[in-house]
């Protein structure tokens, strides 16, 4: 009876492997035709597609993972004042290591800030606290996560 019982459930795990197998593929699909829909409408002035396109190569969504690429769409949606682009760009700034760049990551973070960006609040708040980009400062670092933990109405 337990051979019956593991013979099936491994028939069961099989199926569901090829399910998720077959799902992984969709989803990989949609995601690249959806890349290819924003990149043909990307040449508009629209600072939501610059910035959509910018987290499809910052996450490799329908894309392969393009910092440097993903930096320049969100370079062009945060010029335009897309406080979500300007987090995105400090990101990239951030997290790279061929251009990256500490400070200007942390003055994307302050103006994402300035205009309401939570998270930016955070990322500001983690970057004083180290002193990635700006001084280290623990006492504006506290100041900042007070803001950040009031701003999420917890």
């Amino acid at each position: 009876m337990l051979k019956t019982f593991l013979a099936i459930n491994g028939d069961f795990k099989e199926q569901d492997k090829e399910k998720r197998a077959g799902a992984a593929k969709t989803q990989k699909l949609k995601l690249e035709s959806c890349f290819m829909r924003l990149l043909e409408v990307g040449h508009q002035e629209d600072a939501e597609v610059w910035r959509e396109l910018g987290t499809a190569y910052f996450y490799g969504y329908g894309v392969d993972k393009n910092l440097q690429q993903s930096a320049s769409w969100y370079q062009l949606a945060a010029n335009s004042g897309d406080a979500k682009a300007m987090v995105g760009l400090a990101m990239c700034l951030d997290r790279n290591d061929q251009c990256g760049n500490l400070t200007e990551a942390a003055k994307w973070y302050r103006k994402a800030a300035e205009l309401g960006d939570t998270d930016a609040l955070r990322y500001l708040a983690q970057a004083y606290n180290s002193g990635r980009g700006v001084p280290m400062d623990t006492e504006e670092a506290s100041r900042l996560m007070i803001r950040w933990y009031n701003s999420t109405g917890a």
